[in-house]
């Protein structure tokens, strides 16, 4: 009996990786992710300059009325939130985008810590503000890279 099973298992192997390699022959290409999307390239880009602005002005402001927390609710409360979503909603368009969104949603976790940390502290110490820039800059140069793969299609199993 056990002889069969692996007979079985065997020939389930060996009719898999012929249909694997008659694929790779016929030169049809495996995605695993989505396609490179240029608009959210783009929004990216806007979104990632328009942070960084923020974060500068912070470090400007320290210590000063412009730097308080209650005078920033706006970029916390209806910037970034509208930014993610725009962000989530273009990347929720495409199939196989899970490793885009999962990326954005960590970025929108970073900036929340940003903004906890500032509510917290009524401002942004410089500490905290390389803290968050580090984590903030990294999910940036993530999500861009990883839209740079898409492009270069290094997505693809040929």
């Amino acid at each position: 009996m056990s002889r069969r099973i692996v007979r079985g298992a065997g020939a389930w192997a060996l009719t898999g990786a012929a249909l694997l390699a008659l694929t790779l022959a016929a030169g049809c290409p495996a995605k695993f992710v989505s396609d490179y999307d240029p608009q959210l390239d783009k929004q990216l880009t806007e979104f990632q300059k328009k942070v960084e602005t923020f974060i500068n002005k912070m470090a400007v402001y320290r210590g000063k009325p412009e730097g308080r927390y209650e005078n920033n609710t706006d970029f916390y409360q209806k910037e970034v939130p509208v930014e993610i979503k725009l962000l989530l909603f273009r990347a929720n368009l495409q199939d196989k985008n899970q490793e885009t969104i999962t990326m954005i949603e960590l970025l929108q976790n970073n900036l929340k810590i940003m903004e906890e940390l500032h509510k917290d502290h009524g401002y942004l110490s410089e500490r905290d503000l390389k803290q968050v820039q580090r984590g903030i800059n990294t999910s940036f140069r993530s999500l861009m890279l990883f839209e740079q793969e898409k492009r270069t299609g290094r997505g693809e199993a040929k």
